[in-house]
């Protein structure tokens, strides 16, 4: 088929609509009465005050599905981490949260590690070295930022005791 000369591609695009013009008018005119026979079956207005009571719903399927993908998670970690301990050593305490729930609490090792005596808790403490800085660091610039300090002032205007 040849186009004349003049030929443009609005032509086409009115070509296609006006065949498929009517379909979607009539889809769109089903799924209106559509929209009408629900809401008009929605049933009686409500007062206002009075409210429907509230079904009771059995959730207990759900709690018990997350306290099997937390207990999967949690096995998971203890394996991991016994693989650890006997192919390294390693000696310390995990803790796993997940969107504000502990997962997974676990120690390993010994507080003596030379003699291997007496054996962790979740709750020793442990000297952590230089690892503290950053978090230090970051508490500082979290204050500058909210305008609490300036790093050019004397650190005995902040903490008096200081002792240099």
């Amino acid at each position: 088929m040849r186009f004349p000369a003049k030929f443009n591609y609005s032509y086409i695009c009115w070509l296609f609509m006006k065949k498929y013009y009517s379909i979607y008018l009539l889809r769109l005119s089903l799924l209106m009465l559509v929209a009408m026979v629900f809401s008009s079956c929605a049933g009686e207005e409500k007062k206002p005050g009075k409210t429907a009571p509230v079904p009771d719903v059995d959730i207990s399927f759900i709690a018990d599905r997350d306290s099997i993908t937390i207990a999967q998670k949690a096995k998971q970690l203890d394996n991991k981490f016994n693989r650890l301990k006997k192919l390294t050593g390693f000696n310390g305490t995990v803790l796993y949260a997940e969107k504000g729930r502990v997962v997974f609490k676990k120690a390993y090792g010994f507080k003596d590690v030379r003699h291997k005596r007496d054996s962790l808790t979740t709750h020793d403490a442990f000297q952590l070295a230089s690892v503290s800085k950053m978090f230090s660091a970051m508490a500082i610039m979290i204050l500058k930022n909210d305008g609490l300090i300036d790093y050019d002032e004397d650190i005995r205007l902040y903490l008096p005791e200081f002792p240099y």
